[in-house]
């Protein structure tokens, strides 16, 4: 049953956590508690049977009364939720998890509220390029985003993020991914050595990777097979394959996971070859990724599930600006979610919002992009999508994967964090409504209520205090 499964989940976090050489459980405020249930033990007799059932011990704090949004098949939308601490140690009915509520644990009342896992953005400059972890982070928090890779540290950065752990100012859980190159793609060498892929360097930063530049889009033009909008001129990819494959496969031979900038569909079909030369036909084990992906074309979309590679892609839609130029080409192959998705039924596909260079700052309001295709302009109104641009939206479900538990998986994470379940760590976004239930073009009048870090609330909407405790 699945109350029986909780012990089994918090051993194998509590292994994980050692394996790691720190304790990815730990934050600036909460420690993992050690459980004291054991497992339902039976003893038998002929002809009679007597059977001991674990006691279920009261948890810290208790969810009820709402939509717990746990983003696991086997768990669906749940009424409520019990945490010890920082860890989930139970969802199910109102009426089971009743049973978590002893007389020291706090309840909330969720009054049809809904939780769900925080948003993770797997690629982002928030909390560096947004003026830095003073103004960023807020920006991250009020938005429900609890994990955050950046895409690009470069040297210097590590030592920035510790001082903020050690503080206690960092609040988003950090995967820092290490400039193997510049935007510009120059060479920086292999300073990432210094710090080993995954490692813990306090509570809430870890390393998640090396990140490398293949074409433009920060620094000079997208590499794109045709022209893709009236009066623009297209650029080259960065590097010849042997040397990206090179850098990549050092980088691998170490344990690092690689993201790879690539926009323009002759960037993707480089980064492509270069990881096939790495994997040589294995797995990838490393979960190597292609960042932003903005051309789909048919020569690159079937490539990305026969690889294993990890595409995180672009919410955006030019729903607001229909009549810029854009020419057939863009109009069939970019920024096209559906497409890659389509193409590839069995691969882990992830959002990013590459904040905060592509507003805007929010990822329910991606979300609504995704789904709708729409955009919302600068005035707040909504900009209603052409035929060829409505055509590439996805699924409500498939769009909240990619932002929770797709997420969780592109940084390495998905054992800790990206769904509700017993076992992992509490990190959750409070909304004001269920995205999977509302109307889609509702979706913007969704309210980010709370936002809570193992299950210590880091965010909490003015008018919201009922239902965040410890505000």
């Amino acid at each position: 049953m699945k109350r029986s499964l909780v012990i089994l989940g918090v051993l194998a976090l509590l292994a994980t956590a050692c394996d790691s050489g720190a304790d990815p459980t730990t934050t600036t405020s909460t420690t993992l508690a050690t459980t004291t249930t054991t497992l339902a033990t039976t003893t038998s007799t002929l002809p009679a049977t007597t059977t001991t059932v674990a006691a279920i011990e009261p948890a810290n704090l208790v969810f009820r009364g709402g939509d717990v949004v746990t983003m696991d098949a086997e768990y669906g939308t749940m009424e409520a939720i019990a945490i010890e601490n920082d860890v989930i140690v139970a969802v199910g009915s109102n009426d089971e998890i009743d049973a978590y509520i002893g007389p020291d644990t706090f309840v909330v009342e969720l009054d049809g509220r809904t939780l769900i896992p925080g948003f993770v953005d797997p690629h982002t400059h928030l909390l560096t390029d947004a003026g830095g972890l003073a103004e960023g982070q807020p920006l991250a928090l009020l938005n429900g985003i609890t994990s955050a890779g950046d895409g690009s540290a470069e040297p210097g950065v590590v030592e920035e993020f510790v001082a903020a752990d050690i503080a206690q100012e960092l609040r988003v859980r950090t995967s820092l991914y290490l400039a193997r190159t510049d935007p510009c793609g120059e060479d920086q060498g292999d300073w990432y050595l210094d710090y080993p892929m995954g490692k813990f360097l306090g509570n809430r930063i870890r390393i998640g990777g090396v990140k490398i530049f293949e074409d433009g889009g920060v620094c000079g033009a997208l590499a794109v097979s045709e022209p893709w909008i009236a009066g623009y001129v297209n650029g080259d990819v960065y590097h010849d394959i042997d040397t990206l494959a090179g850098w990549i496969a050092e980088a691998d031979a170490a344990g690092y996971q690689v993201i790879t900038h690539a926009q323009g569909d002759l960037a993707i079909s480089h980064v492509q070859d270069a990881y096939q030369v790495v994997l040589d036909g294995g797995d990838n084990v490393n979960r190597h990724r292609i960042e932003h992906n903005s051309f789909i074309t048919d020569a690159v979309v079937n490539r990305y599930g026969e690889l294993g590679i990890i595409p995180t892609v672009f919410s955006y839609s030019p729903a607001c600006a229909p009549d810029a130029g854009w020419l057939e080409f863009y109009q069939l192959y970019g920024d096209r979610p559906d497409t890659i998705i389509a193409a590839n039924p069995d691969l882990v596909v992830a959002w990013h919002g590459d904040d905060p260079w592509l507003p805007p700052i929010s990822p329910l309001l991606d979300l609504f992009s995704y789904v709708t295709r729409a955009q919302i302009a600068e005035d707040g109104s909504i900009c209603e999508p052409t035929d060829w641009m409505a055509s590439g939206a996805i699924g409500v479900e498939q769009g909240l994967a990619m932002m929770t538990i797709n997420g969780a998986y592109a940084i390495n994470q998905d054992h800790l964090i990206g769904s509700l379940v017993p076992g992992k760590l509490a990190d959750m976004a409070l909304l004001s409504a269920n995205p999977l239930t509302i109307d889609p073009w509702d979706i913007p009048t969704i309210e980010v209520l709370g936002t809570f870090i193992g299950a210590g609330i880091e965010f909490c909407l003015e008018g919201s205090e009922a239902y965040c405790p410890g505000w």
